[in-house]
């Protein structure tokens, strides 16, 4: 296992990740696949520990909740460490998605472990009272809540394309 760069955990209906304590780091893993699972959280912060080199986090189509998914964001934002909605891994896209669909997160830009002059990330409200909005981050539109972020982002290339028009 000590040379597994790439760990695709996607479609399995997992509903949780546990990670044992004293399990044995694996130092060659650079991406982890969680795509379209339902998971609503994890330990991200004993995951760093036991994945020292991870470079990109996939989570889209998951049942995470803004605070969670604000604080986990943000933790990876400063070591560098790219979380995505998708394969294409888009950092961007994510830092988008969570600024609209968590509006009612008080967003504060962050410093880069590496560059502090760099504004990264983003993060909770400093006094704790978020609600906790439960959405899955999904590229399908349904009836039951689901956010499509096709529409989102052909949205914001719309406005960005009238804007130079001008």
């Amino acid at each position: 296992m000590n040379s597994l760069t790439t760990l695709w955990l996607e479609r399995n209906k997992l509903r949780s990740i546990t990670i044992n304590e004293d399990s044995d780091p694996l130092p060659a893993l650079k991406v982890l696949d969680m795509i379209e699972n339902n998971l609503k959280s994890f330990d991200y912060k004993l995951l760093d520990e036991k994945l020292p080199n991870i470079q990109d986090i996939l989570i889209g189509k998951n049942r995470w909740n803004c605070d969670f998914l604000v604080k986990m964001y943000n933790y990876y934002s400063v070591r560098n460490v790219s979380v995505c909605l998708d394969a294409r891994c888009n950092a961007s896209e994510t830092d988008y998605f969570i600024r609209v669909n968590c509006s009612n997160v008080n967003f504060h830009a962050t410093k880069g472990r590496d560059n502090p002059d760099e504004t990264t990330g983003i993060s909770e409200d400093d006094e704790g009272d978020t609600e906790q909005n439960d959405f899955v981050l999904d590229s399908d539109v349904s009836s039951s809540g689901h956010f499509d972020i096709s529409k989102i982002l052909l949205t914001a290339l719309v406005v960005v394309l009238f804007l130079s028009i001008i």
